[in-house]
């Protein structure tokens, strides 16, 4: 078994984090007063299968801020808002521009309109 470990701040506190290497779906999180070796330890010790660990060796990041929503980018809106009035009409243009494109287009966006409303990001952001 593989597993990434690393630490996330709330505020002072750590939470140590060990996710699983290839879908990094997240095995372990708790909230610690230390991130030491000792503390790290008896994280490891709920894993006996652990064969391999991955880890950064970083400082720690500070004032992470977290933004998430849904995906907007490919809906009327969201292109209006990101690429502004003109910016819309410019990319619309170039899509519209050929048999081709329109082919594609018309090929593609009921597949994205169909997608969308599952889509998601989240932005994570921080300082040294």
């Amino acid at each position: 078994h593989q597993a990434a470990a690393d630490e996330i701040f709330f505020g002072n506190k750590p939470c140590l984090m060990i996710v699983e290497q290839h879908s990094l779906c997240w095995m372990t999180g708790r909230l610690a007063e230390q991130r030491d070796g000792v503390t790290w330890a008896q994280e490891f010790r709920q894993m006996p299968h652990l064969e391999q660990l991955t880890r950064d060796g970083g400082t720690g990041l500070r004032n992470i801020e977290l933004r998430s929503g849904p995906f907007e980018m490919m809906t009327a809106r969201g292109l209006l808002g990101d690429e502004g009035p003109v910016g819309s009409l410019r990319f619309m243009a170039r899509g519209l521009c050929t048999l081709s494109r329109l082919r594609k287009l018309t090929w593609v966006m009921p597949r994205v309109a169909r997608a969308v409303p599952y889509l998601g990001y989240l932005v994570v952001a921080g300082q040294r």
